[in-house]
């Protein structure tokens, strides 16, 4: 297993108390590269027990991968009988760890907009690109219930790859409000092929059912 070993810029911070589950949720919106970030949000591990302290953290995966960036929502939770009046999220500063106190509200964030993975250089909040172009709005999610079918793609024929990107896609489709980290996106595979030569892309495909 990779350490989370490095720190994450989060464009949004949020946090909020979910009553019905009794649990307070805290989301980021991150700018990552889909194919090699691996980033989560994790309880400190110098904050006393009665703090509320985490820590926007993930590791790279190493080896070449396409120079992309996509902004995904990371959750976490954690229960609470009463709404605590703030949590602590450390974030990459410029110089240092950046100290995020965040208010718990009662309600959830706006919903996520999925951006469309693009070159490093064209993303926005991106390193080298500050001021580049939004990224294209994701179309409509599904409701609560629903089944929607994702299609996941590498280029390198690379199974894990492929269902990551199947994966995030399924998470896209169901953006609000935050699901609990215990309630996921589930992701049934329907089929995987792939294809070589011509003039049809290559790579390996996934296609799945999701809900």
């Amino acid at each position: 297993m990779d350490p989370c070993n490095r720190l994450f810029r989060a464009e949004n911070l949020y946090a909020f108390y979910a009553s019905a589950q009794k649990h307070v949720v805290i989301v980021a919106d991150v700018w990552l590269n889909p194919y090699s970030d691996k980033v989560h949000l994790c309880p400190s591990l110098l904050a006393r027990p009665s703090e509320h302290e985490y820590v926007l953290e993930g590791w790279t995966r190493p080896g070449i991968h396409p120079m992309l960036v996509a902004k995904q929502r990371v959750t976490t939770s954690f229960p609470s009988d009463q709404t605590p009046k703030s949590v602590v999220v450390y974030t990459q500063g410029i110089d240092a760890p950046a100290r995020n106190e965040l208010p718990v509200t009662g309600e959830p964030p706006p919903a996520f907009v999925q951006a469309t993975p693009q070159a490093t250089e064209n993303a926005p909040n991106a390193p080298n690109a500050p001021n580049a172009p939004n990224a294209p709005a994701a179309s409509k999610p599904a409701g609560a219930g629903e089944s929607v079918e994702v299609i996941g793609y590498s280029l390198a024929y690379s199974f894990e790859e492929a269902m990551h990107d199947a994966i995030n896609q399924a998470r896209a489709k169901f953006p609000a409000p935050p699901r609990n980290p215990d309630v996921g996106v589930r992701v049934e595979v329907i089929q995987i092929y792939s294809s070589a030569g011509g003039n049809i892309r290559p790579g390996l495909f996934i296609k799945a059912k999701a809900q």
